[in-house]
């Protein structure tokens, strides 16, 4: 688990809250990221794929 957020992190895709806490937080850039996946998935399904 460690090594996907440690990439997650490196993308951008997500953040610590602050650095004594070991809460994270998905970014904008991370929101982004899913909501298009969403649509390129529904568009999939639409199609059967």
């Amino acid at each position: 688990m460690k090594l996907y957020l440690e990439e997650l992190m490196k993308k951008g895709l997500i953040q610590k809250d602050n650095s004594e806490s070991k809460d994270i937080a998905i970014t904008k850039k991370g929101r982004d990221f899913t909501i298009k996946y969403h649509q390129m998935k529904d568009f999939e399904d639409t199609f059967g794929f």
